[in-house]
């Protein structure tokens, strides 16, 4: 019975292990869709009360950019950034927040596609890649005080784009989603928000996606197995809508099917790493799934 409980723990530590792997890996890139339902969405809402009125600090940040980038990407930024300083403009903006975006700072990227916005002032879709660069940074900064202001730099910019065209629903879906990770409010208002969103489109993935996330942190697996598999029939080459299924239905109790949706994930991934670690999860979950008959 121990080597039994044992092998469940396992199994448990290594589905939660996978889930903030993917998590910040996916959310990470411009097609990052996913939340996590164990992750810093549970954060303490006095403590990050506490923490959004701290400015994230761009300029301590680029230091560290800096030292990570290829010479060749640096001399670029540079460059851009020394013709910015001597002729502010919009062309000026647009090229700094994408070489960020394309060497993978997305904090920086939001930085300068906000000033962009603020220059453009009633351009919706500038409001809205601001907010979406944000949030994108968020999961890289998790339990840090800059998590917390990048939400907050998040949740401004998607207002103001939410306001100036309210038909914006991936806007939506978003900011339902950063005031369910800033803590502050009840999670219902979040909830209302991504069913009102699939009210006006029954296929939006991304309130169907944090709708079916939800569900699993409250317990309700049927509601999310549901809108896990609407979304595998929607998108079946998204990796992540397999991943999740999966983890439903292994925490439903039935692994058969987990594995087959956790190797369909593995067959959609490229990074090796990525590989060996749903291999390590489908053998842990497979060898307890024997012990209990030995």
């Amino acid at each position: 019975m121990r080597s039994t409980r044992t092998a469940q723990i396992i199994i448990i530590l290594l589905i939660s292990g996978l889930i903030a792997f993917i998590y910040f890996s996916v959310r990470n890139t411009s097609s990052a869709l996913v939340k996590s339902p164990s992750g810093h969405m549970d954060s303490n809402k006095e403590t990050a009360a506490q923490r959004t009125d701290e400015p994230f600090d761009y300029e301590q940040y680029e230091k560290v950019i800096r030292n990570e980038v290829a010479k060749k990407d640096l001399e670029m930024i540079d460059l851009l950034e020394q013709n910015y300083r001597t002729k502010p403009s919009k062309e000026g903006m647009q090229h700094l927040g994408e070489t960020f975006d394309k060497l993978g700072f997305p904090a920086m990227a939001g930085y300068y596609y906000l000033k962009l916005a603020q220059s453009k002032k009633d351009d919706a879709s500038a409001w809205a890649l601001a907010g979406r660069k944000f949030y994108e940074a968020e999961g890289m900064f998790t339990g840090t005080a800059s998590f917390y202001s990048l939400i907050v730099e998040s949740m401004n910019a998607y207002d103001k784009a939410i306001e100036l065209d309210p038909r914006n629903l991936d806007a939506r879906a978003d900011q339902a989603a950063n005031i369910m990770d800033l803590g502050q409010g009840p999670p219902m208002k979040a909830v209302g928000m991504l069913r009102d969103i699939l009210q006006v489109d029954s296929n939006n993935q991304k309130a169907m996606l944090y709708l079916g996330i939800f569900s699993v942190r409250s317990a309700q697996y049927e509601k999310a197995l549901k809108r896990f598999i609407r979304l595998t029939e929607l998108d079946p080459n998204n990796a992540e809508y397999h991943r999740y299924l999966g983890d439903t239905y292994i925490k439903m109790g039935n692994n058969n099917k987990g594995i087959i949706e956790l190797e369909k994930y593995k067959g959609l991934l490229k990074d090796p790493e990525a590989k060996a670690q749903v291999d390590n999860m489908i053998s842990a979950i497979k060898n307890g799934d024997q012990r209990p008959n030995k």
